[in-house]
């Protein structure tokens, strides 16, 4: 039976704190879900479990990027039965490190973006991540794909922000669950803000994909510290200035050890051959 989604918060932070100028609207996972709520609606057989906000102006600086997300896992542990959906973003704040006017059709917006879909999936425990346009005819960092306006026989222009995207979306499938990883500096504001972000996944097929945001200049070796199968196929995928979702040429070492190119999204599908 279908179900109604009781949130769509238009920041995240209407769902875990008081916002000072819209009380009405704050405090929204308490309010529905808190058997002492006067508005607690979540023993309706109609109303699903599950809360979703977007990420608008939360994502920087680094600091607020994680403290905010941090809050929704929080409430998420004393709500287990709730699930978290992202469920709308593109660029719209100005700071320091980009602006939501102007087409970008580069690799700076597609890190930017990489680095929040990172921290909406590890930190805040999103179980589903949703971009507000597939199409734009716009001057604004709003679309993955951009057509010429008001002209019927106009160009299109791809995005590195769509391949990137393609990263998580084409690899991580539905009923897909997020693996712990865990390395050096990870998710701390530093290397939030210009490190290596890894997060891995298992797909019902029983496939792992880790994807890796490399925002550094340089190349790094990777080490996958984990067991695989004797027989283990890995396939690359790498979003860059050069590459489109491009399928390297990579084999697993004895040392389990992968080149990820400098200011790239790189895909690994590791597939257990039968």
């Amino acid at each position: 039976m279908p179900k109604i989604e009781l949130t769509e918060a238009g920041a995240i932070d209407y769902l875990t704190g008081e916002k000072e100028k819209h009380h009405n609207r704050s405090n929204q996972i308490e309010t529905f879900f808190n058997p002492g709520s006067p508005n607690y609606l979540a023993n309706l057989k109609s109303v699903a479990p599950k809360v979703a906000a977007h990420s608008y102006f939360t994502t920087w600086d680094i600091q607020k990027l994680k403290r905010e997300r941090e809050r929704i896992a929080e409430k998420l542990l004393k709500y287990p039965s709730l699930e978290y959906w992202m469920s709308e973003y593109c660029i719209l704040e100005n700071n320091e490190e980009i602006k939501g006017k102007g087409r970008d059709l580069g690799m700076q917006t597609a890190l930017y973006v990489a680095r929040l879909i990172h921290a909406d999936l590890t930190i805040a425990n999103a179980s589903a991540w949703h971009w507000w346009l597939a199409m734009s005819p716009y001057d604004f960092k709003d679309g993955l794909i951009y057509v010429d306006k008001d002209t019927e026989d106009g160009n299109y222009y791809d995005s590195k922000l769509l391949w990137a995207l393609g990263n998580y979306s084409r690899f991580i499938r539905p009923g897909a669950k997020r693996v712990f990883v865990d390395y050096e500096n990870i998710n701390e504001e530093g290397n939030l803000r210009n490190g290596v972000l890894i997060s891995a996944y298992k797909n019902q097929d029983k496939s792992i994909v880790v994807v890796v945001v490399n925002q550094q200049e340089k190349a790094i070796d990777l080490k996958l510290n984990m067991a695989f199968p004797a027989e283990t196929r890995m396939n690359s995928y790498i979003t860059n200035e050069s590459f489109n979702l491009h399928k390297m040429d990579q084999n697993l070492s004895k040392k389990n050890s992968i080149e990820v190119l400098g200011k790239s999204v790189t895909t690994l599908v590791l597939d257990a051959v039968e």
